[in-house]
């Protein structure tokens, strides 16, 4: 059976060879005072003129090293008998046993995967590919709890990792729309050949009311695709440009997929409407709502532009009566939001200031992100005389609007010494990955070089690159190339992100200073830079900036067990200070 790269990207990785610790492993000694938890930057001091010798390998190592070699030619069952014996005979070290438990899951044994992998899984250091493997596993087996667990603590310690795509596409079927979104976006972004997180990815967008993003994500995919014409068709109605979304439906209006026939006609309708025609949008409507709340909410909005205000009240009134007060009692809340507003305009145009009221603030309860219920509501709260809450909830219309506009809060940066491997993989990056599977970290740095070279712009390639250059102890080497991503591209924050950890591992602690505070400029919710500049504080002996830190990265993410764990030692050193 052909073993499948994603699954065991990271499965690899945490391989390399057998005598090797999992990437990452390397941390620089911690000073006497402060002792924080070690960051993921953190790497060797460098000594010079030193190189880690090579050793023999061990007959377990030799038998590791030939499963490795199996399942690069796709013999996964060979490579499990392999590692079954070893198991068996107790030779079986923790990244051996990773590896199994990776290949379990792709020859479709995901009982065995889950076992082999759980105990590893539960330690408190468990390695990511680990995680992601078992979340995986538990995901396929139906424990979608145990799965999230364990994905949402891969992601944490390797934030650009497929397993950030796993627990997105989980989320997502959950309804946590803005968890999801932060989540896939940044990898949809990276992966061009994923369709479907692409799809999944500007679905959600356009649900966040972000059609530019929505658009960004759907660059460069295939124009004749339905679902992304009905997308890109819905980003324009989002940017109020009907008459280019008719024209992207038009092939669709004519010819489309069975199953596609709601969808096509609500979004020609939204376009007619956008485009200022409402009799075209009545026309696609007339006798074909299906009894279906949103093209109900279409023909009534049709209506009121035509000028028959009686008739959209006449055709709204069922819904509206219907409307729940509880946003815990509808799913997706925006139907029920926009008959609420539609119905309170209609109300308010009619003079019935006091009738609107409680729609609106039902509409606002039910989709607080809905910048029109907001802006409906204020005009609503104004012809009621209460102009001090039009005030605020027309601040609150602006708050949405604006965030709206601005870029999507990126996902935190992988950390310099973990490579977030994604797929698709080029051939340089492919063949780097195989290299590092086998331990040859030089060959697989000119793998990785020649796709630099390629591509310059690479995340992925610039951090695999210093990443291999720290396993090396190419100290200096790593700063040159981390220069040099930020050469290519000054205004990513990853990239100087990326340049601030090298610093933190050649001690030039001033400098990393730099690049981190600069880092969060660019990127205020950058989480890893947050952590390695608590790091940064708390060895310049700044306890009480490295605690606020610490502190907001347990804001943005309460699960994050390096910040935890740092806090905690803070708050030891503390009170033992105070005891003294």
């Amino acid at each position: 059976m052909k073993i499948h790269k994603t699954a065991l990207l990271l499965a690899l990785l945490s391989a390399c060879s057998p005598g090797d610790a999992p990437l990452g492993a390397d941390q620089a000694p911690q000073p006497a005072q402060p002792s924080p938890a070690p960051s993921s930057a953190q790497a060797p001091a460098p000594q010079a003129g030193t190189e880690a010798p090579k050793k023999e390998l061990t007959p377990a190592e030799t038998k590791f090293q030939e499963a490795l070699a199996l399942i690069r030619t796709g013999d996964g069952a060979g490579a499990v008998r392999i590692l079954e014996g070893l198991r068996q005979e107790k030779q079986a070290t923790p990244p051996m046993l990773s590896l199994l438990g990776a290949v379990y899951l792709q020859e479709n044994r995901a009982k065995d995967a889950l076992d082999t992998l759980r105990p590893l899984a539960e330690s408190e250091d468990a390695d990511p590919a680990v995680l992601y493997n078992a979340g995986r596993a538990a995901l396929a087996l139906k424990q979608d709890a145990v799965g999230q667990r364990f994905l949402e603590r891969s992601v944490e310690k390797m934030p650009l990792s497929p397993a950030g795509r796993e627990l997105g596409l989980l989320l997502s079927r959950q309804g946590r729309v803005i968890e999801a979104y932060r989540l896939l976006r940044p990898w949809a972004l990276r992966n061009d050949s994923d369709l479907e997180v692409k799809i999944i990815g500007a679905t959600l967008a356009l649900r966040l009311e972000r059609p530019v993003e929505a658009e960004e994500i759907l660059s460069g995919l295939p124009e004749k695709e339905p679902a992304i014409q009905l997308l890109r068709a819905q980003a324009r109605i989002q940017r109020g440009d009907g008459k280019t979304a008719l024209a992207l439906l038009q092939p669709l209006e004519k010819d489309h997929p069975a199953g596609f026939d709601l969808e096509v006609r609500r979004t020609l309708a939204e376009a007619h409407l956008a485009a200022g025609d409402p009799a075209a949008a009545l026309k696609v409507l007339d006798g074909h709502t299906d009894n279906r709340p949103g093209l109900i909410l279409l023909m009534a909005r049709a209506q009121r532009q035509s000028g028959n205000a009686q008739a959209a009240m006449a055709t709204l009134k069922p819904l509206a009566d219907q409307i729940p007060s509880d946003p815990k009692t509808v799913g997706d809340p925006r139907p029920a939001a926009g008959v609420a507003v539609e119905y309170g305009r209609l109300l308010l145009a009619s003079g019935n200031a006091q009738g609107a009221l409680p729609l609106l603030e039902k509409a606002t309860r039910l989709h607080p992100g809905s910048r029109e219920a907001w802006e409906v509501y204020a005009e609503v709260l104004t012809a009621a005389g209460r102009a001090q809450d039009a005030t605020q909830a027309r601040q609150k219309a602006k708050e949405i609007a604006d965030a709206s506009a601005a870029p999507a809060p990126a996902a935190p940066a992988p950390a310099a010494t973990a490579a977030a491997p994604a797929e698709p993989l080029s051939p340089n990056l492919a063949e780097a990955m195989r290299l590092m599977a086998g331990g040859e970290e030089e060959k697989a740095l000119e793998a990785v070089r020649k796709e630099v070279a390629a591509q310059p712009r690479s995340g992925r390639a610039r951090a695999l690159e210093v990443q291999l250059l720290l396993r090396l102890k190419r100290f200096q080497d790593a700063l040159k190339s981390a220069e040099a991503a930020v050469q290519a591209d000054p205004q990513n924050p990853d990239f100087v992100y990326q340049r601030g950890a090298v610093q933190i591992a050649l001690r030039k602690l001033g400098d990393a200073e730099k690049d981190l505070r600069r880092t969060l400029e660019m990127a205020p919710r950058h989480t890893p830079a947050m952590n390695d500049l608590a790091v940064v504080m708390m060895m310049q002996n700044k306890p009480s900036e490295a605690q606020k830190l610490l502190e907001q990265v347990l804001a943005l993410n309460p699960n994050d067990q390096n910040a935890k764990a740092s806090l905690e030692n803070l708050k030891k050193m503390a009170a033992g200070k105070g005891n003294g």
